[in-house]
């Protein structure tokens, strides 16, 4: 008798299906968690990132802009006077104004709005002042009556009223950078020296030179005064007894002014601006203006930009910050070799919401 031997079918039992149903269920949620806890992670690196960018683009703008300067000036919390008059005597102007500011020699504001325009300047050096009767002097050719009122501001501002794409201002920073040109020609009366230069460049009254490698000599000078300007001519006059013309061409160095202000937008956000000062008379608002963040508190919110600016030093072990003199002219290495910037948090939702930024900037201009 033949034995029939049974064969089995292809195919999986109830109990092999189950198993494996099961151990697919298990890899399943597996990677599923793999996935996405690296989704996250990504995520997470990818917003850190961005916040880290953000962050180290002010950084770098601000810690160079410290680095080269040499002065700077912290404004009050309200620091635009309104000018009440004017008088010329074809050498200075004096000027009476409102009186929010305790101006000093040597100290830089910015006139505009005034008419005529020739009572207009642009970081122009005060020359005397009184704080009893609110008036100031700026050497300034301009004589005749005064039509319109303008406003002094006690530093470098890029914002007038104008402007309607800002709803108003705060000035919170004045740097003084040091840039050069050179001098193509020179000229004089024996009392009055006119130069040419060339390049971008906007004097006014009251702005400070020096000239050096000139031949004559006699047109080398240090830290002079400008007289007047014509930018668009591209030259300027300063007092000097010099005479002839020009046999060797020099150069010279002056000041730059590049300020931080926060700006209320019209959509009700505080914006940070990096600017280059105004030029109002040559219609120049926001020349060379640069948006650092936005989303921040508006200027008026005194609790968050107050005592923003600081200055820094170091005790050898550590470094402090205390309140800086405002409306004063800091220049000192020693007293005052850096600055602290404490920027608020921004108000918007990620990505764009950036925390509380402090940035500790050393000078480096002897």
């Amino acid at each position: 008798m033949k034995t029939r031997t049974r064969r089995r079918d292809d195919g999986f039992t109830v109990v092999e299906l189950l198993l494996a149903v099961t151990l697919t269920v298990v890899l399943a949620v597996g990677v599923s968690s793999t996935f996405a806890s690296s989704v996250t992670s990504i995520g997470g690196s990818r917003n850190t990132s961005f916040t880290s960018s953000g962050n180290a683009t002010i950084n770098s703008v601000f810690t160079r802009d410290v680095e080269s300067a040499n002065g700077f000036l912290v404004p009050n919390n309200d620091s635009v006077d309104t000018i009440s008059a004017v008088s010329g005597n074809g050498t200075s102007v004096t000027y009476t104004y409102s009186g929010k500011n305790s101006l000093s020699v040597g100290q830089n504001v910015s006139v505009m709005g005034n008419v005529p325009t020739g009572y207009n300047a642009l970081n122009a050096q005060v020359q005397s002042f009184s704080n009893t009767n609110h008036t100031f002097t700026l050497n300034n050719s301009t004589s005749g009556t005064l039509t319109t009122l303008g406003t002094v501001v006690a530093q470098c501002s890029s914002w007038v009223s104008s402007d309607t794409s800002f709803t108003s201002v705060r000035p919170l920073l004045t740097l003084s950078q040091q840039a050069g040109a050179p001098i193509v020609a020179a000229s004089g009366t024996g009392t009055i020296m006119t130069y040419t230069y060339t390049g971008p460049i906007s004097f006014s009254a009251g702005q400070t030179v020096t000239i050096s490698g000139v031949i004559p000599s006699g047109y080398n000078v240090l830290n002079a005064t400008v007289i007047s300007a014509d930018p668009s001519a591209q030259t300027f006059t300063i007092a000097g007894s010099a005479t002839g013309s020009l046999t060797t061409a020099g150069t010279m160095v002056y000041n730059n002014f590049i300020g931080y202000e926060v700006r209320s937008s019209t959509d009700k956000n505080g914006q940070l601006w990096r600017i280059h000062c105004a030029v109002p008379s040559l219609g120049i608002t926001d020349a060379s203006a640069q948006l650092l963040r936005s989303g921040l508190p508006l200027p008026s919110s005194d609790a968050d930009w107050v005592g923003t600016i600081q200055c820094a030093s170091s005790t050898g072990t550590s470094v402090v910050a205390s309140t800086c003199p405002v409306n004063t002219f800091l220049n000192s290495m020693v007293l005052n070799p850096g600055i602290k910037f404490a920027i608020p948090a921004t108000l918007l939702s990620a990505p764009n919401l950036y925390p509380l930024q402090v940035i500790l900037a050393s000078r480096s201009i002897a």
